[in-house]
């Protein structure tokens, strides 16, 4: 236990903690800011298809660009596209289990990689940021972020979500927050990086054998 700790010390402190705590904090500040701003009225702020009103998760805060970027105020009780949006309490569960494993073996996962010991902090800020959510604020994960991104034409046809708006359709992507795109980012860097970190892994252990 003692050669756990002595890992966890050297690889995770100073500079991967400080990442993962910086993020958290940006994660939690936004929130805050944003379950404490007032929505914008919602004649002011709706888009239309076919002169019906499309319905945009969550309120308005703020018009960033229109039918393009929204900040909006959205409680989401479940995970990714609000899957088990019942299991609220299971999946803080799940937040703070996986937050403790990746501490826990920080250092095996990481081995010698800088790379791996940053990406896989930042990925921690953000578990830890949606776990805060899930287990003390009320209706769950707060999202903040709204983007319509254009798709054309022929994905109307089997894709929910896309609307025709302004002359363009455009795919209603679901709310998401800070602690989401860290953990996408960090998902994303990981898969992608592997191909390459394990080969100058491999090299790096292969010269210090010859050595």
């Amino acid at each position: 236990m003692k050669d756990r700790l002595r890992n966890i010390k050297t690889s995770f402190l100073f500079g991967p903690a400080a990442l993962c705590m910086i993020i958290f904090l940006l994660d939690q500040i936004s929130k805050i800011a944003t379950v404490a701003t007032k929505p914008m009225p919602f004649d002011s702020v709706y888009t239309s298809h076919n002169e019906q009103p499309i319905f945009i998760a969550g309120e308005t805060l703020h018009i960033v660009f229109r039918n393009v970027f929204h900040l909006v105020d959205f409680r989401n009780p479940g995970a990714a596209w609000g899957i088990f949006g019942e299991h609220t309490p299971v999946l803080a569960i799940i937040s703070l289990l996986a937050f403790l494993y990746l501490l826990y073996d920080f250092h095996a996962l990481c081995g010698q990689s800088k790379f791996k010991r940053y990406t896989i902090a930042l990925l921690m800020g953000g578990i830890i940021g949606n776990f805060i959510d899930r287990g003390f604020r009320e209706g769950g994960v707060v999202d903040m972020f709204q983007v319509y991104i254009p798709v054309p034409q022929f994905a109307s046809e089997w894709v929910n979500g896309i609307y025709y708006i302004d002359g363009i359709y455009r795919y209603i992507f679901p709310a998401f927050n800070i602690a989401d795109s860290a953990i996408c980012v960090a998902t994303a860097s990981l898969l992608i990086a592997s191909f390459f970190i394990k080969d100058e892994e491999e090299a790096s252990e292969s010269l210090e054998s010859k050595n």
